[in-house]
């Protein structure tokens, strides 16, 4: 590497919190056109899951930019108990291609069938996918534990 290269070291964060009463898909669909357009402005790219009006989210970026979002999500009245889970640097990202991968994971709209193969793929992609910091380890723990809660 010379010594005109700049690198540049990837940070990571994961929250959970409970969505305000009365979250609806409405609501949830605002927030997904704001932060992906907010995080393709800035860098910024991530997952999040909702279920049982729980968010699991992880966020990947410029530091800065990522804890400035975080202060912001903390400070939303749509958010309740926001918990930092995990926060590092990493070299790459977990979610290169996705803003805001996201997933409602609703057993209402979902058959039994249908819930079993999402748990099946999602379980395979956990055991698969690189997990090269105790952030994404927990990431992905946590995320399998939230499946787990779904009846099958």
């Amino acid at each position: 590497m010379s010594s005109n290269q700049v690198v540049f070291i990837m940070y990571e964060l994961i929250y959970y919190s409970n969505a305000h009463e009365g979250m609806d898909e409405a609501t949830i669909a605002k927030i997904l056109s704001v932060a992906r357009e907010f995080n393709a402005q800035n860098g910024i790219t991530g997952c999040l899951l909702f279920h049982n009006n729980q968010f699991l989210q992880l966020l990947e970026g410029d530091k800065e930019k990522v804890k400035e979002l975080y202060v912001k999500i903390k400070d939303d009245q749509r958010h309740l108990d926001v918990m930092l889970m995990a926060e590092g640097e990493k070299n790459k990202r977990d979610f290169e291609s996705w803003h805001m991968v996201y997933h409602e994971i609703s057993t209402s709209e979902m058959n039994l069938l249908e819930t079993e193969l999402f748990i099946n793929n999602f379980s395979q992609l956990s055991r698969i996918v690189e997990k090269p910091s105790e952030a994404a380890r927990l990431f992905w723990y946590m995320s399998k534990t939230i499946l787990n809660e779904l009846p099958t």
